[in-house]
């Protein structure tokens, strides 16, 4: 990364956030105006702002991959671009053009008439896009609220439910608490190292180590605490037991759409994000530090949330606490790729299978909630809530049945779908860094899981009803995503070797 004060140089690195702060404006500008304009009737805008906000997320991954700025830190040290930051904003953009794409039959069938339900979502989007840039732990504060206040009201918008209601407040005050912890974790470490910038905390922590200081053994254990704290809040953001006591009753009570955009834009901002933090500003601290093994940390809550989401799922009669279940499960494979050998200290391969996996897991997540927002009842509109209402679904429409059924596959590994690639790919890098058990535990729990994706599947062939359900038709949009998705699952497998390598590639750049 090279420093230069230039202030050109600031704004072309910063040119895709900005491009979408000023779309963002506009289109609020434009909302307020013509949805209040009596003199032409008061229209809906809703549509038309979740397509210019489709057409502006397209031009901004064209940005974020044109940007001749490829390695940078800019605005005084506030943000940084690496090849690896800029894969994740490209993840990120593509996560929130699937989920404006998958809202748009949702808005027209549930009559979402706010044009804010879109600007929310495409602020939350620009916070996500700074907190992976972020360089100092002020601006990846402010980021990382910027965020969460969007995903507090998102939950709570469709304001006649009490059970949405519910979720969002739930949300709120848990997402707070964990706020306040990472809060309290940042000035601890402030107040032992007195800096807030990431490679000033690299620095200091190589040097600690590395000289062999041990005059400071007591404050150590002050900035060991600061550290924990902070890891803690992250780990609240990602969903990872023990503290995922929030995430089955948001997912319930959120709106649909709105569950699909949690499970995949935040879920990518704050894992990736969870991976910066552990591989380069407190990579010094994970491998040589003495008084206490952080590899632990992540190995427990690991194993953890695979053994709580693999069991809790079994008892679900709910579609949306049975994802919430499977991506509490879900997150511990991914954390299974933070565990490394600390005798590579230096010469570590970073954790390209969790990014590997992550990009997979967000094509398994979409394709699933695309088939749950496209089965509405012709009589009421209403969505299928419930595990029964998938009964003889391969009977009134065998496509949809037959793209569900691959992508739960492909969720519980089994080959060659792409999930089992994902995980193989995770396991081999436990085994790689003699977490042998972990690995074991991972295959073993994948088979419990099977079972109840494999439910869902019997239930859609081989679950008898009275009488079918004639179901709307699948809209133009998501039929394009269940396509797209479907054959990025499907056919993975046959070349896997590019994506593989890319992962690595951009992962070098963490450290």
């Amino acid at each position: 990364m090279t420093y230069i004060n230039f202030h050109f140089i600031d704004f072309l690195a910063f040119l895709p956030e900005f491009f979408l702060i000023i779309f963002g404006l506009c289109a609020l500008i434009y909302g307020v105006t013509v949805s209040t304009s009596s003199s032409l009737g008061y229209p809906l805008v809703v549509k038309n702002i979740h397509w210019f906000s489709i057409q502006a997320l397209v031009f901004c991954v064209i940005l974020v991959i044109l940007n001749p700025v490829t390695s940078l830190v800019f605005f005084q040290r506030c943000l940084y671009v690496t090849p690896f930051i800029s894969f994740v904003k490209v993840l990120l953009i593509v996560s929130g053009i699937f989920t404006f794409l998958l809202s748009l039959s949702y808005v027209r069938f549930e009559r979402v008439n706010a044009f804010e339900y879109v600007l929310l979502i495409f602020l939350s989007l620009i916070g996500m896009l700074l907190l992976v840039s972020c360089f100092d732990f002020i601006s990846f504060y402010l980021a990382l609220e910027l965020q969460s206040l969007c995903l507090y009201v998102l939950a709570a918008s469709k304001r006649n439910s009490e059970y949405c209601l519910e979720a969002g407040l739930k949300y709120l005050i848990l997402s707070a608490f964990s706020s306040g912890l990472l809060l309290f974790g940042i000035t601890l470490i402030y107040g032992f190292t007195g800096t807030l910038t990431f490679d000033d905390l690299y620095l200091f922590f190589s040097y600690i180590f590395n000289t062999g200081i041990t005059d400071l053994s007591q404050n150590l254990v002050v900035l060991e605490l600061g550290m924990l704290f902070t890891f803690v809040g992250l780990l609240f953001k990602v969903n990872a037991v023990p503290f995922h006591m929030w995430v089955p009753d948001v997912y319930e009570g959120s709106p649909t759409a709105v569950t699909a955009f949690f499970s995949t834009a935040p879920k990518v901002a704050s894992m990736l994000v969870l991976l910066q933090f552990t591989f380069f500003p407190f990579s010094p601290f994970f491998y040589q530090s003495s008084t206490f093994s952080w590899f632990d940390l992540f190995f427990y809550t690991s194993i953890f949330s695979i053994l709580l989401g693999s069991f809790a799922g079994l008892y679900q009669t709910r579609l949306k606490r049975l994802l919430a279940y499977s991506t509490i499960a879900n997150v511990g494979y991914m954390l299974i790729g933070f565990l490394q050998d600390k005798t590579l200290f230096f010469s570590v391969l970073p954790p390209s299978s969790t990014v590997l996996f992550l990009f997979i897991y967000i094509f398994m997540t979409v394709n699933i909630f695309v088939v749950i927002l496209s089965l509405r009842r012709q009589k009421n509109s209403l969505l299928i809530k419930y595990l029964i209402g998938l009964a003889s679904l391969s009977k009134m429409n065998p496509v949809l049945a037959l793209t569900l059924a691959l992508t739960l596959l492909s969720m519980a590994g089994i080959p060659p779908l792409a999930g089992f690639i994902g995980k193989v790919y995770l396991f081999f890098s436990a085994v790689k860094s003699g977490y042998i058990l972990l690995a074991v535990a991972g295959i073993l729990m994948s088979a419990v899981a099977t079972f109840y994706y494999i439910r869902l599947v019997k239930v859609m062939y081989f679950e008898k009803i009275d009488h079918f359900d004639v179901l709307i038709p699948v809209s133009r949009e998501n039929s394009l995503l269940l396509g797209v998705t479907f054959l990025f699952i499907l056919f993975f497998i046959v070349s896997p070797d590019l994506l593989i390598s890319f992962c690595s590639y951009v992962c070098g750049y963490l450290l």
